[in-house]
């Protein structure tokens, strides 16, 4: 049970003076993310994205069965919602939703989730970030991407993952010449893998 509750904190959780931590009715959760693989499926990918992202909130473990296959509501709707950021080019908040995935619903598709989030922080990392609006700059944090593939290398403790994260890691801190990072990157690698 504390398990459950540590993967429940994970969460925001809904409401300005008094915070529900509780998570989402399975009806409730069930309808709510039916509507949005409709809206997303009939192009309303605005719409799709923002009832997703309710699930950002507070927790779902409801499952069921959509389109022939059994679904964990809540941590397909993350996943959804992050692939939808992804081609929005909020690349930053779909690493964010993945992070979510992989830390809350570890009974959900890792091996998908961990490849989505290597591509984005290999992205993140070596591309020049997409506009916000069309317009607007969004500007690059090498510690926040050395940090985001740390995570990902601390979330994915295995041979597939894990080494190519501290590769990149490594990679940023050479660039910013930051040798002592890459140094530390590179020993974690050689040490672990």
């Amino acid at each position: 049970n504390d398990q459950s509750k540590e993967k429940t904190e994970l969460f925001p959780g809904t409401g300005f003076f008094i915070r529900n931590y509780e998570p989402y009715g399975d009806t409730e959760a069930a309808e709510w993310y039916r509507q949005a693989v409709f809206f997303e499926k009939s192009g309303r990918t605005s719409d799709a994205l923002k009832l997703f992202e309710k699930f950002t909130k507070r927790r779902s473990d409801h499952v069921i069965l959509h389109e022939g296959a059994k679904v964990s509501v809540g941590a397909d709707a993350l996943y959804r919602a992050a692939m939808i950021r992804e081609r929005k080019g909020d690349w930053k908040k779909a690493f964010d939703h993945l992070l979510l995935v992989a830390k809350a619903y570890m009974d959900y598709d890792f091996e998908k989730t961990a490849q989505a989030m290597l591509s984005l922080g290999e992205k993140l990392a070596k591309q020049d970030l997409p506009k916000k609006w069309g317009f607007v700059p969004r500007f690059r944090s090498a510690s926040e991407d050395r940090a985001r593939l740390y995570q990902i290398a601390d979330i994915a403790k295995g041979p597939q993952f894990a080494p190519r994260a501290l590769m990149i890691s490594a990679e940023i801190s050479i660039k910013d010449e930051l040798s002592e990072e890459a140094v530390d990157a590179l020993e974690r690698l050689i040490n672990l893998y």
